[in-house]
């Protein structure tokens, strides 16, 4: 068995945003994270207080810096056009509720995620990195969950008949038998029927197999 899994998924990243933005200036308002350092729910939260009070101090210069335009504008269409931008600035206030519009690498489309959960998953993409992107791939969303994963991520081996093998072993299935009864023993076709009635893999973008319980 390959004791380590491969990592290499891509970092897990949120979109932040807020309805007050969303409302006047549309999706685009917002900034992305990394949160591979995410551990807890609590970390999380922390990332929203830090999101919205870095929007407030944003906003706040933005609308300084256009009540400075509006004062040199030459002409009535440019403080016009100064004068709108104010409203729609102070539109935006107050800056309170989040939403997370939009995920990279992690398997989630909730706007407003149980913080708890979510850092879970993206604990369990940083352990197992590319198995569980593809038990998540494989498994149906409704029946998705960390536990799940838990429950039938087996390990990582070489290859199928290199799990079999493991399997046999495990069994003691040839333990009281003589050494050559094993040359008889069809490997190949126990392979194929234990990966079609007891397990499932995938191989990995190394070539190893990433095998689950049915």
């Amino acid at each position: 068995m390959t004791t380590t899994t491969d990592a290499s998924l891509a970092t897990p990243r949120i979109f932040i945003g807020t309805w007050s933005e969303y409302n006047v200036f549309g999706g685009g308002a917002g900034c992305w994270y990394d949160v591979n350092w995410v551990t807890t729910g609590s970390d999380l939260e922390s990332l929203i207080d830090e999101h919205i009070e870095n929007r407030k101090r944003t906003w706040a210069e933005r609308y300084r810096n256009t009540v400075k335009a509006f004062r040199r504008a030459e002409t009535e269409d440019e403080k016009k056009i100064h004068r709108q931008r104010m409203e729609d600035i102070k539109s935006v206030f107050p800056i309170e509720e989040y939403a997370f519009f939009d995920y990279a690498n992690i398997p989630c489309t909730d706007e407003n995620p149980d913080l708890a959960k979510l850092a879970e998953t993206i604990v369990a993409i940083e352990e197992h990195g590319e198995a569980y992107e593809i038990y998540m791939s494989d498994t149906n969303p409704m029946d998705a969950s960390l536990e799940d994963f838990q429950d039938k991520f087996l390990g990582i081996w070489d290859s199928r008949r290199a799990y079999a093998d493991e399997y046999l072993e495990e069994l003691g299935v040839f333990e009281n038998c003589e050494e050559i009864v094993a040359t008889y023993f069809d490997f190949e076709t126990y392979t194929e029927h234990l990966f079609r009635d007891e397990v499932w893999g995938e191989r990995t973008s190394t070539g190893d197999i990433a095998v689950f319980a049915r």
